[in-house]
């Protein structure tokens, strides 16, 4: 990881991703265009659930937004 990432918390693999994405040339995704993660709650407390974002779906749109070649392996 890079220094300014080392201890991002959860928001680590986003910014990991950037960075690779970043330094890449070609970027190779398994994407599934609609997946969504399962619905979540943030303790057990909660009244409501929230939708998390795909990962996934964070570093494609993230690669096309910075012009990179992008390889979806998705059926």
């Amino acid at each position: 990881y890079p220094d300014k990432i080392r201890n991002s918390g959860k928001a680590a693999y986003v910014e990991r991703n950037q960075h690779m994405i970043n330094q890449c040339d070609y970027l190779i995704v398994y994407y599934i265009d609609g997946y969504l993660p399962p619905r979540r709650r943030n303790s057990r407390r909660d009244l409501f659930d929230y939708q998390p974002n795909s990962g996934t779906k964070l570093a494609y749109d993230y690669a096309i937004q910075k012009k990179k070649n992008v390889i979806n392996v998705a059926p």
